[in-house]
């Protein structure tokens, strides 16, 4: 048994991709059998969510270590980095050399992928890197943020991708 005291914390650069729901239908097959399909891509590391479920996996594995899998009701925070779009910046021009992020450029990502399908990508591309089984999240607090350049408030820079932090629920 793992203890969840100390935080497992990691970022991963990337466009985060949104895992939707799987799609079910019903084929005929030879014979006049039917049977069921489930389609997603989820697993197909060619997709965009394949991909992107695979660097975090990646980055998780790279972070636990040989840590055990955390064990416990668990609490996640991520914030997930989308790229600006050129209308958040002010051109280049002869007062300014480089462009400028707009004063009234927005903060937060308010445009699809929705939250709750990001989430659902990152808690399963966690699942037995991580923890056991996502039913252990028992607190989690997800953000859509826009990149911001280290000269934005703290210094810090974020560029696409997540930054996610694990540790004990209390």
């Amino acid at each position: 048994m793992s203890t969840t005291s100390e935080p497992v914390s990691f970022v991963v650069r990337g466009l985060p991709a949104a895992q939707g729901s799987s799609r079910a239908f019903v084929v005929k097959a030879k014979g006049g059998k039917a049977r069921a399909i489930v389609a997603t891509d989820a697993h197909k590391l060619t997709s965009p969510l394949g991909a992107w479920r695979s660097d975090l996996a990646k980055e998780a594995r790279e972070t636990m270590g040989a840590r055990p899998l955390l064990d416990g009701p668990l609490r996640v925070r991520v914030v997930f980095v989308f790229p600006r779009p050129n209308g958040h910046y002010l051109p280049a021009n002869s007062k300014r050399p480089v462009r400028q992020l707009r004063a009234d450029a927005p903060v937060y990502h308010c445009a699809r992928p929705d939250v709750d399908k990001l989430q659902r990508a990152l808690l399963d591309a966690l699942k037995l890197v991580v923890w056991h089984d996502d039913s252990q999240v028992a607190d989690i607090r997800a953000r859509k943020v826009y990149e911001r350049s280290p000269s934005y408030v703290s210094g810090e820079a974020w560029p696409p991708g997540a930054i996610v932090e694990v540790d004990g629920a209390r």
